[in-house]
């Protein structure tokens, strides 16, 4: 894992001067925690497709199809650079939405971050299966617009757009619906004046 990566998860358990001591001892920890993760998610898909059972989604893993699932005939394998992106891109929205809301989910040409796990809430595309890696980002029509990355951690940069896009999602979603509005006096008595007229 990079250095950015490990400061990352060290920040949230330690709270002393991170040294080099320290940076090696979380780089060690963060990935043996990376390549535990990844084993044990493998072995769940191989036995859930053993039993025929889909596993039940837990609050603190990414949805378990993103890891290792089938999509025609060919694997799809999320590498640790794609978990990397996506444990970036949860922590800098963490500030403005619950981290739970932020799924991960792998294609085989882009690995697609979106909130409540919904297709039509893309919070970005992770495009990283070439020597030039994108990210993939959305406007309000959810026109997505490629930039490119040298590393991984070069996401921070586009902090703003990915929070953009997040608060525009739960504005739509928090946007009350809006009721026929209450009829008008005059019009009711202008209306009540001519039936009383006509009747006359």
């Amino acid at each position: 894992p990079s250095d950015e990566f490990v400061r990352l998860f060290t920040k949230q358990v330690y709270n002393g001067s991170i040294t080099t001591n320290v940076k090696q001892q979380f780089t060690q920890l963060v990935g043996d925690a990376f390549r535990d993760f990844i084993k044990e998610m493998v072995q769940q898909r191989i036995q859930t497709a053993l039993d025929g059972v889909e596993p039940r989604a837990s609050e603190t893993v990414p949805d378990s199809r993103s890891l290792d699932c089938q999509e025609g005939d060919e694997e799809i394998v999320t590498t640790e650079e794609e978990l990397e992106g996506y444990h970036i891109v949860r922590a800098i929205l963490s500030k403005h939405v619950n981290p739970q809301r932020i799924v991960i989910r792998d294609t085989k040409s882009y690995c697609g971050v979106l909130l409540d796990d919904n297709n039509r809430k893309p919070i970005c595309r992770l495009r990283f299966n070439y020597s030039q890696k994108y990210i993939g980002l959305f406007d309000s029509q959810r026109n997505e617009e490629k930039f490119p990355i040298e590393t991984i951690t070069d996401i921070y940069k586009h902090e703003s757009k990915l929070v953009d896009t997040v608060i525009f999602y739960t504005n739509q979603q928090a946007k009350p619906k809006l009721s026929a509005p209450p009829p008008n006096n005059g019009e009711e008595l202008e209306a009540l004046s001519s039936t009383e007229l006509s009747e006359t």
